[in-house]
């Protein structure tokens, strides 16, 4: 395998396909949730394949070399080519400016200045008989190619010198990207640079032998789709936590990618419930059990006396417990970041090209876990099938995962590390907690949660249903194939708990019950008295809220950006006291206004080139024309100079600044010579 890298070099500024967001423009460039702009890998896919189909036309070769590396544009089947691009970034934004930015998160204002400084406006008409057509102004917000000057990415694939000669001409042949590329918008020049060949490393994967779980760590490199909190046909929304039963199908897949058939080894793994996948959260973050959300203590210390749980089908959450809800960590509720796109589909993918389709096709929202952010969970179950899980896939270390895993979403990297947890977690277990919805259903098909339900699935653990506290909430799904979505079903909530009595040979701590196991339902964890207490005190005195983070460098190049930013604001700051002043100039009768208008435009043109005072009077001093001196000596005599002198801002532009005054000046004058 080779790792490759694609530069894109703007040439003129560039709307790359996007979605007016924003009410004052009717289409605007892609940016990520930072406000740092980038191609989505998907738009740049396409006019790749359209390129190469060009290339393969010029040089009167056939386009199967197309499905071998693009895949078949109807996706049918499960070919899906060699190359699959992430989505492109401004150079040291992935590894240096983002992670830099996770840690310091901008404000609102500070994303909406990155944005502007990023982009331009243009706006454009349609022009009927010689003039505007009605109704045709559009307003677009583009990359200002002084400001965005490159994007790349890069990506791995196994090219072999013939595939990487067409590659190659195919991005020298683009030449355009985006809207308006036959309008001046959209000039690039696109280079793909010569591979560098990933060597193998041959690690020693070794299962330590007192090891007893797997803590699995999953680095996000691009968006993720993780649609399991619903949606509709044309609307995929994102969970905050990534299903355990995901893991299992990227795993499964890698093995068969080997093994091509499913034998016992597969049926141990991923059939037989002897390995356990826990669902993802970020950063590791725990489901908060509800009895340590309630209202009635400040600080719930009473836990396990059977006073602090209440049967919560009879009596409303939010009276008795805390807005604290959902997933902590470290004290913090949870964030999860996510990204939102639109994406239209083609009845027939031919990547614009003039061929006849059979509509307009349709517009997808698409919700995904912005990348960047780490999400942690854990594989358990017996010691012999862990450590052989370990052995055979700690080496993969790169995958996708996810909807639309071979465009620009899913891209990720994994990451497998044994370890060993304290006996007493299994030994003494003192709670079950949910943490995805459970659904349990008796014979008739109705919600069924008593006593008899859980027996069921833990014939060793005597429950003390008499400690308990079960929350019910309404899930639904969506059926692709009728489009329509599910009637709600009864669900226990997340964080609801059970106080457990005794335990006899249990093995694990992670299990998957009740209904609905392969959409992520029915996560269910034993927890120890310990366990329950180091999240309460975690919550209770917030050691991590009032700490100090550590200081992180700022990086040079978001360094550059910000002080150009500032800068802007400054410019702007002073041309409004420019026009201020000027205002107030005209309104107090200043001998200013008692200058002609033409006057005035001379020293408008005299302030192109000059950058102080000196160099002003130096223009009209040092010009041959007699109309220059006359107006240097006009502008002398009416105190133009001194007021110069006196009212020039330290720090303001000197050209800027007075081309700005002098203009309002002319232009008040004008309106009141025009009545």
């Amino acid at each position: 395998m080779n790792k490759y890298k694609i530069e894109i070099e703007l040439k003129s500024h560039t709307l790359p396909a996007g979605n007016g967001s924003e009410l004052q423009y009717d289409s605007e460039p892609h940016f990520d949730s930072f406000g740092f702009p980038y191609l989505p890998g998907k738009t740049f896919k396409g006019l790749s394949r359209e390129s190469t189909m060009e290339v393969l036309e010029l040089m009167g070769k056939g386009d199967g070399i197309l499905s071998t590396l693009y895949g078949k544009p109807d996706r049918s089947g499960s070919h899906f080519g060699k190359l699959h691009f992430s989505n492109f970034y401004i150079p040291d934004y992935v590894d240096t400016i983002r992670p830099y930015l996770f840690d310091n998160e901008p404000t609102l204002q500070e994303i909406k200045r990155l944005r502007a400084y990023f982009t331009t406006a243009l706006s454009r008409t349609a022009i009927e008989n010689g003039v505007a057509k009605k109704g045709s102004l559009r307003t677009f917000s583009v990359l200002d190619s002084s400001r965005v000057t490159h994007f790349e990415s890069e990506f791995i694939a196994d090219l072999n010198q013939g595939e990487e000669l067409i590659l190659k001409r195919s991005n020298l042949h683009l030449t355009r990207i985006g809207l308006a590329r036959n309008r001046g918008l959209g000039l690039v020049k696109a280079r793909l640079s010569d591979p560098f060949k990933i060597q193998p490393v041959n690690y020693n994967y070794t299962w330590p032998k007192e090891a007893n779980e797997i803590a699995v760590k999953l680095t996000l490199l691009s968006p993720l789709i993780n649609n399991e909190s619903g949606g509709d046909n044309f609307h995929i929304e994102s969970g905050d936590v990534i299903n355990g039963n995901k893991l299992i199908g990227l795993y499964a897949g890698e093995y068969l990618k080997s093994s091509k058939n499913a034998d016992e080894t597969f049926e141990n793994y991923f059939l037989k419930d002897k390995l356990q996948f826990s669902s993802l959260t970020k950063n590791g973050a725990s489901v908060i059990p509800l009895n340590i959300q309630y209202s009635k203590y400040d600080k719930p210390n009473a836990l396990g006396k059977p006073s602090i749980f209440y049967d919560m089908f009879t009596k409303d959450e939010n009276d008795i417990t805390k807005p604290l809800g959902g997933f902590f960590h470290n004290g913090e509720k949870l964030k999860v970041k996510k990204v939102r796109n639109f994406h239209t589909s083609r009845p027939v993918r031919t990547a614009g090209r003039a061929f006849e389709n059979d509509g307009n096709g349709d517009i997808f929202a698409i919700e995904a876990l912005g990348p960047g952010q780490v999400f942690k969970g854990t594989i358990s179950g017996q010691q012999e099938e862990l450590e052989k899980f370990y052995v055979q896939f700690a080496g993969l270390k790169n995958a996708r995962m996810g909807k639309s895993k071979y465009t620009q979403y899913g891209n990720i990297k994994i990451e497998l590390e044994p370890r060993t947890i304290n006996r007493e977690k299994i030994n003494n277990p003192g709670y079950l907690l949910i943490e995805t919805p459970l659904v349990l259903l008796n014979e008739d098909g109705n919600p069924d949660f008593s006593i008899e339900s859980f027996n069921s699935y833990f014939p060793d653990i005597t429950f003390d249903f008499n400690n308990a506290i079960l929350a019910e909430q309404s899930i639904k799904s969506y059926r692709s194939d009728w489009k329509t979505p599910t009637d709600p079903i009864t669900a226990l909530k997340p964080g609801s708990i059970i106080k457990i009595s005794k335990t006899e040979n249990v093995q694990f701590t992670s299990f998957s019950i009740g209904e609905f196991q392969a959409m992520g339902l029915g996560k269910v964890k034993l927890l120890s008295q310990n366990e329950i207490t180091e999240i309460l005190a975690s919550l209770s005195t917030g050691p991590i809220k009032n700490a100090k983070k550590p200081e992180i460098e700022l990086p040079i190049q978001l360094k550059t950006i910000r002080d150009a930013i500032d800068s802007e604001i400054k410019e702007q700051e002073h041309i409004y006291q420019a026009i201020k002043r000027a205002y107030n100039d005209f309104l107090s009768g200043s001998k200013i206004t008692t200058i002609r208008s033409s006057r005035i435009s001379r020293v408008i043109l005299a302030l192109k080139t000059a950058t102080d005072i000196n160099s002003l009077k130096e223009f009209f001093n040092k010009n041959n024309k007699s109309v220059f001196k006359d107006a240097g000596k006009e502008l002398d005599d009416k105190g133009v100079f001194n007021l110069i002198v006196r009212n020039t801002p330290k720090d303001a532009n000197f050209s800027n600044y007075w081309t700005q005054y002098f203009m309002q000046i002319r232009k008040l004058k004008k309106s009141k010579d025009n009545g």
